[in-house]
């Protein structure tokens, strides 16, 4: 059945003198009158770590992943997403799963849906029976009883809408309902991005292909003499500067490409922000939780912490093969990266009763690496060897010269071992050998990303295994001179100080728009007796509070309402009165580059959402003792 009838005049809806009024058949202020489920975070993890590797792996296909998805979280009868035209007349049904999954790409005039008085409001709405006024939906079957829909945006532009219906009358939405699909509003949002992207790459490399096309042509004319070399000079100019514009068309695609990349990994973390906060609030509450909450709480934990995981090994894997991601080679200790990870991975061999072998450094060893980038290298491969390894098994780390000028690391198990087929596909994204129905979380990512790296460091990987006995992954890098000395250069890892009843109040002022993360830090900071919260939503807010109140440290959101949290940072920075304040950069956009960025804007640190409650008290702590020393020196605008 067509969704929009031909007999019904384009500029017209069918019955349009009867149309009731949009109030009549809008019921959103019921939504949080309605006895609503309790979160289910675990069901909700699930469905963002299948959504972002879809996203990864299948980016066509991903809006009817997304519509399957919101069918199934919402338990709703039909659910879709409906775009909007370039010309911004019509919405077309671009995904839709459930009962009206027949009707996918049908659509209706802008002005004569649902979905349009959803843009027009700029926020989600829940209808009642809405083809009483949209009788453009009469024809359609099943008919409609609740549609609950969300806009979601591209730069800030409303393109679309997400949607779920319930054709049954006993099924009403409610506020939880409301607040998943907002979540997953945030996977429209990439998905369309990233669809948008695509289409630029696929115009790039066609006009590539026109360009390589013509060159071919001319060629052959040249061979068979029939081009006169006024005409050829003339040509070839033409196809320089058609070159030269593809070159240009190739440059924007990878600038927005890594605009794209930052914007998504802001937009995955900050939902998961607020489950993994509040998750390690509830592991440390007062009273403790119970066993069976307990349970609960480290299954809500190891989900996300693994969403983050896999959304950081994205990322990583896109930026390498754009040619974005940026190294900072050094001289690197080998003692020193071994033991960080000795000191990281042993809990997790411990509880799989696996035996740790390291060496031993008599003699230092230090490689041309990024420090960062090693550790993860080698965590990841130990990771592994620990997790397919055999119960009782072990593990062996060895690190000895190799050819001229370069150092050897090995990573040996006692695993099942890998056969000649099996270590072909080894590095190949997103493939699992056969571990995909394995209990041990995966995505296939981590070893091709770890081998990109050690390429981008000059180095070699590789791996030699036996089945039934085991494997030896091993790392190649080029020797270097020994570092000098790190002290300052890399702070020593922080420690919580203990808080004391009766210590010395001080203030913080928060500055974030996002109302899950506020709640949450609000909740996190009524634990700290010591501390005095203020907040602000905006950073123009911000700015005033703090000239008003003179807090001892901010927290502040780069992503804000207004002016950014940078803009924010360089108006305190010019005031006499705030310049002294530390400024602690709390936000989701956690790539390298906008962490480099951030601290070169002066940030006092530069923290990533999800919050480590931990890391958080213990950057506060020292943000605090940095602002008692400077209380000691002159007054403010006083000379020495």
């Amino acid at each position: 059945m067509p969704a929009e009838p031909t007999s019904v005049p384009a500029d017209q809806p069918p019955g349009s003198s009867s149309l009731v009024p949009l109030q009549s058949v809008l019921c959103t202020e019921e939504l949080h009158r309605r006895p609503s489920r309790a979160p289910d975070h675990e069901r909700e993890n699930r469905a963002l770590v299948a959504l972002a590797l879809a996203l990864a792996n299948s980016p066509h296909t991903i809006l009817q992943v997304l519509a399957d998805t919101i069918l199934e979280v919402l338990r709703a009868d039909s659910a879709g997403i409906s775009v909007l035209t370039e010309d911004g007349e019509r919405f077309h049904w671009a995904a839709i799963a459930g009962l009206w999954q027949p009707h996918i790409g049908g659509g209706t005039p802008r002005a004569f849906g649902p979905c349009g008085d959803v843009l027009d409001r700029n926020a989600p709405l829940l209808f009642r029976h809405f083809e009483r006024r949209y009788p453009y939906f009469l024809p359609v079957t099943p008919a409609v009883e609740e549609c609950l829909l969300v806009p979601f945006h591209v730069e800030g532009k409303a393109v679309g809408t997400i949607w779920a219906i319930a054709h049954d009358a006993r099924r009403k939405f409610d506020s939880e309902d409301l607040r998943m699909l907002v979540s997953l509003g945030v996977f429209a949002s990439a998905a369309r991005q990233a669809l948008d992207q695509l289409h630029a790459l696929g115009k790039q490399a066609r006009e590539r292909q026109e360009v390589q096309n013509s060159l071919r042509e001319m060629n052959e004319a040249l061979v068979l003499g029939s081009v006169r070399q006024n005409e050829l000079t003339e040509a070839a100019e033409k196809l320089n500067e058609q070159l030269q514009e593809a070159i240009a068309v190739a440059d924007q695609a990878n600038a927005a490409k890594s605009d794209f990349l930052s914007r998504m990994s802001h937009e995955l973390r900050t939902p998961l922000g607020a489950i993994l906060g509040y998750a390690q609030l509830m592991e440390s509450g007062s009273p403790p939780p119970t066993a069976t909450q307990k349970r609960s709480i480290e299954q809500i934990l190891k989900a996300g912490w693994y969403l983050l995981e896999l959304i950081n090994e994205i990322l990583d894997l896109a930026l390498i093969e754009s040619g974005k991601l940026a190294l900072s080679q050094e001289s690197v200790s080998l003692a020193d990266v071994v033991r960080e990870c000795q000191a990281m991975i042993e809990p997790q061999a411990q509880k799989r009763d696996i035996r740790l072998t390291f060496p031993r450094f008599d003699i230092p060893c230090f490689v041309t690496a990024d420090h960062t980038r090693l550790k993860q290298i080698l965590l990841n491969l130990l990771s592994n060897a620990i997790k397919y390894n055999n119960v009782g098994g072990a593990v062996v780390v060895e690190c000895m010269a190799s050819s001229a000028g370069r150092a050897r690391i090995r990573v040996e198990d006692t695993g099942k071992g890998l056969s000649a087929d099996e270590l072909e596909q080894l590095f190949q994204p997103f493939h699992r050998l056969g571990q995909e129905a394995s209990a041990e979380e995966g995505t296939g990512i981590g070893l091709v990303v770890c081998k990109r790296l050690v390429e981008l460091m000059g180095g070699v990987m590789g791996v030699e295994s036996t089945p039934g006995k085991g494997s030896v992954f091993w790392v190649e890098l080029n020797l270097a001179a020994a570092a000098l000395p790190a002290a300052a250069a890399r702070p020593p890892a922080l420690a919580q100080a203990p808080v004391h009843a009766n210590a010395q109040l001080h203030t913080l002022l928060y500055v974030e728009d996002n109302p899950a993360s506020l709640s949450l830090v609000v909740d996190l900071i009524k634990r700290r007796p010591d501390l005095r919260l203020l907040s602000a939503t905006d950073g123009t807010r911000g700015v005033e509070i703090a000239r008003a109140a003179q807090p001892d440290v901010i927290l502040m959101d780069i992503n804000l309402p207004g002016i950014s949290g940078v803009q924010a940072l360089r108006i305190l920075a010019e005031d006499p009165t705030t310049a002294h304040i530390p400024v602690i950069a709390l936000s989701a956009r956690a790539m390298s580059r906008d962490i480099k960025q951030g601290l070169g804007a002066g940030f006092f640190r530069y923290l990533t959402k999800p919050i480590s409650v931990g890391t958080l008290m213990a950057t506060l702590d020292l943000a605090l003792e940095f602002a008692q020393a400077q209380s000691v020196r002159p007054n403010r605008g006083e000379k020495a």
